[in-house]
């Protein structure tokens, strides 16, 4: 069995015979507090039934980047994870950088 969300209606309208809609929260952290976003932490839990369980996980996060301190940069981010296993995932913690290389 497959279950889908998206922030996008649109897409959810493809996948209503899969479409299970998650508690969702997210967080902007400026650990440093200079007034930038350092960390963005988000929380995804979706509502099962008792005889239900994950397996894998798949998500594709979008991010709208700025940066406008010594130069102006604006682009689209996007973070791809995976995640499998054998046995019921009952909690998943991934952790991951954005880097930025110019040339």
């Amino acid at each position: 069995m497959n279950l889908y969300y998206s922030t996008s209606p649109t897409t959810n309208k493809l996948n209503t015979e899969i479409l299970r809609i998650p508690l969702f929260q997210s967080a902007e952290l400026d650990d440093n507090r200079d007034g930038f976003t350092d960390r963005l932490e988000l929380g995804i839990q979706m509502p099962l039934t008792p005889a239900e369980c994950i397996y894998s996980l798949n998500s594709v996060v979008y991010f709208d980047v700025k940066f406008e301190t010594i130069a102006k940069y604006e682009f689209d981010a996007v973070s791809y994870i995976n995640f499998e296993s054998t046995s019921c995932i009952a909690k998943v913690d991934i952790d991951g950088d954005l880097l930025l290389r110019q040339t």
